[in-house]
């Protein structure tokens, strides 16, 4: 599988062109946005703390957002469909080989720093009161489940679960990494890609065909 910018990370579209050429403001808004979420936190980020970091003025940000919460829609929007468009983008030959490169994608990318991992963490918290940002998650969190799902309706499944539990309990286990990862000073993305990849080849029932060859 080519490598892929991982999702967690700055996404790629931080760095795209305008329209017309030259940068998209929105873009650069954004990406301090990013940066201020990483270095001192979301609540504790300011409309002006955001526009030093983006060599702006603050009524130049206005411009463009109404505020902070505006900007981490714009941010938020564009990872998921970032995310969605990369998976959906992942070539299916076997159920192991779609595995494998979701795995490389979605956990062992150089990019899946514990910081980045933090930054989506704190972004999705901010879901829970902002209706708008809730959607967002949401449809997000739907598309993640569908994918699963649609992974195990193809492998199979062990223990005589079915795809949409199997897919709900992988949905768990990497809400539930992810989240920890933030908190564990020995973070190691290659141990999580490597404990997710154990799971859900145990979930699909794969580590026990191999063992009857």
């Amino acid at each position: 599988m080519e490598k892929r910018v991982a999702s967690a990370a700055k996404l790629s579209f931080l760095d795209a062109k305008g329209s017309g050429g030259g940068r998209d403001r929105r873009v650069v808004i954004a990406n301090a946005l990013y940066s201020c979420i990483r270095d001192k936190g979301y609540a504790a980020t300011t409309l002006t703390d955001i526009a030093v970091r983006a060599a702006m003025s603050p009524s130049h940000i206005r411009y463009y957002f109404d505020g902070k919460e505006n900007i981490l829609e714009f941010y938020l929007q564009a990872a998921c469909e970032e995310i969605a468009r990369e998976i959906a983008a992942i070539a299916r030959r076997t159920p192991a080989q779609w595995l494998d490169d979701f795995i490389v994608y979605f956990f062992a990318s150089p990019a899946m720093t514990r910081d980045a991992v933090a930054v989506l963490v704190e972004a999705f918290a901010a879901t829970i009161h902002n209706p708008k940002l809730a959607r967002i998650k949401i449809e997000h969190d739907d598309f993640i489940r569908r994918t699963f799902h649609e992974f195990f309706r193809w492998a199979g499944c062990a223990d005589g679960a079915t795809p949409a539990d199997a897919a709900q309990m992988a949905m768990a286990l990497d809400i539930g990494m992810k989240f920890g990862a933030v908190f564990q000073k020995d973070y190691a993305r290659e141990k999580l890609a490597k404990t997710f990849l154990a799971e859900m080849r145990r979930m699909a029932g794969m580590t026990t065909r191999a063992a009857k060859r």
